[in-house]
This record gives C-alpha cells, structure tokens and sequence, in this order.
C-alpha cells in the first residue's frame, strides 16, 4: 500500500528547516504540496477598511511563493495553489 501526504503550506514556505514537510516526506510514498489562498487576507478589515495584507505584504508573498515553487520543481515537485 503507497502513502500519499498532502502537506499544505501556511506561514512556513521554506523547504529548510521544515519540520512538518520533513515529517510528511519520512512516512509517505509522495507528497502533494500545496498553498491556498485565502481572499478574506485581501479584503479591508471593517473597523478601518484598510485591507489585512498591504502591498509590500502581498509581494513578499507571492514572491516568497515563486521561490517555494522553483524549489519543489528542482526537487522534482511541483506546487498546487488555490483560492
């Protein structure tokens, strides 16, 4: 019987120093990385309605993303995002 682990990326998008992506890759066959976005992050809180991320945040991020993906495709993975 193969294993599959579905590791979805929060906060911690590195491959270093990873423990709960290290974790899945010790007891599973193959994992399927993934990051989800979640639109309520963009949208202005409603006491100020000034949005949650700014857009240094929001670049940060999807930068952080493009390098989490070129990692995982050295790797031979490849990283799934959804809303």
């Amino acid at each position: 019987m193969t294993y599959t682990h579905i590791h979805w990326f929060r906060n911690d998008l590195r491959l270093h120093d990873n423990a709960a992506l290290q974790q899945a890759c010790l007891e599973a066959d193959s994992v399927i990385p993934v990051y989800i976005f979640d639109p309520h992050s963009f949208e202005p809180l409603p006491d100020i309605g000034v949005p949650k991320a700014g857009v240094h945040r929001v670049r940060f991020l999807l930068e952080s993303l493009a390098d989490l993906r070129q990692n995982l495709r050295a790797q031979g993975s490849e990283l799934l995002i959804r809303t």
